[in-house]
């Protein structure tokens, strides 16, 4: 079996990417990753401003 993956693995061709495409890709991950930090930060002020009524209490 081993054998048959590596005949696989010579005939693939890896798949090459234009900057530009390299580009595209790394800015929709960022912009995910920001998102996603921004939503983490969001709650985390919800979080304190809570905590801070609590105490004021």
């Amino acid at each position: 079996m081993q054998n048959e993956q590596l005949q696989v693995s010579e005939t693939t061709e890896p798949k090459l990417f234009t900057q530009s495409e390299l580009d595209e890709i790394l800015q929709k991950r960022l912009r995910r990753e920001r998102m996603k930090s921004t939503q983490v930060i969001r709650s985390l002020l919800d979080y304190i401003q809570t905590l801070n009524e609590e105490v004021r209490k």
